[in-house]
């Protein structure tokens, strides 16, 4: 009973965040993010089965990176099937994204840092 007490106290609030809006430089439509295990996604990422939160499992191929000069970030979901978009916060702070298919997005840097480790 204990342990169960510690997680629901100490664990689950760092699991999933409350959810965090950001605005598209393209027509300044609200985006409703979550935050999994640290990582911005999309709302539509809650159940874990988006395009954006599978990419996570998968690898990159260097070879290309290396062979064009642009964002590192950009490239990484540019090879995983996304498009990278920028969204601003509230402060006119720009935050990269990829946004894939199914319109899920997850973080750019982030999603960089996981699959490149």
């Amino acid at each position: 009973m204990r342990s169960l007490c510690f997680i629901l106290i100490f664990v689950c609030p760092y699991v999933y965040a409350e959810p965090f809006f950001l605005h598209s430089f393209q027509n300044s439509k609200k985006v409703e993010l979550i935050k999994i295990d640290g990582i911005y996604f999309s709302k539509n990422c809650e159940e874990k089965t988006c395009e954006a939160f599978k990419s996570l499992s998968k690898k990159v191929d260097f070879k290309i990176q290396s062979k064009i000069r642009r964002h590192p970030a950009s490239l990484t979901c540019f090879n995983l099937g996304g498009k990278n978009i920028l969204l601003r916060d509230e402060k006119k702070n720009e935050w990269d994204f990829c946004i894939f298919k199914d319109q899920s997005m997850i973080n750019s840097w982030a999603l960089h840092k996981k699959v490149n480790n």
